[in-house]
């Protein structure tokens, strides 16, 4: 691509163009995904993974991408249970939101992050699931709503 800068100096009414050097345009086709439980009800005490694939489908490398992860209310990160790629990480975990910085991202290549949260207890009251008996779920025991929000 030709990349041409136009100068207008106006103290002489004449406007000159000169070459400038070549610029590259790359497209940006970066694919996310989050898998998590099937339902977006569990019981306290139970522990969820949460699964990421992120995957470089562009021509051009990426430096310091940030993994930003914030838990649904009732929900605590586990430590230990980080990991990119298979393999054990530790992460920041800021005001319940799980922070990872992915120091290079190659060109065509895939990244998977998983961890795990604990069902620890609802902080916002409110409108609330069924409890008590049911299919795999002892007698009053209490199921938390885990589905993401925006804060």
């Amino acid at each position: 691509m030709r990349n041409t800068a136009f100068i207008d100096l106006g103290f002489c009414n004449r406007r000159h163009t000169i070459e400038t050097n070549p610029v590259e345009i790359h497209r940006i086709n970066v694919e996310f995904e989050k898998f998590g439980p099937e339902c977006n009800h569990a019981l306290v005490g139970e522990t969820v993974e949460f699964r990421f694939a992120l995957r470089n489908r562009s021509q051009m490398d990426f430096r310091n991408v940030e993994f930003r992860d914030p838990l649904a209310r009732g929900l605590e990160f586990v430590e230990g249970t980080f990991m990119v790629n298979g393999r054990h990480r530790r992460p920041h975990v800021h005001r319940n939101e799980v922070q990872f910085r992915i120091e290079h991202l190659r060109a065509h290549e895939d990244i998977h992050i998983s961890f795990c949260a604990r069902v620890v207890e609802d902080r916002h009251p409110g409108p609330r699931p069924p409890s008590g008996p049911g299919p795999g779920r002892p007698p009053g025991h209490q199921l938390i709503d885990i589905t993401p929000t925006e804060e």
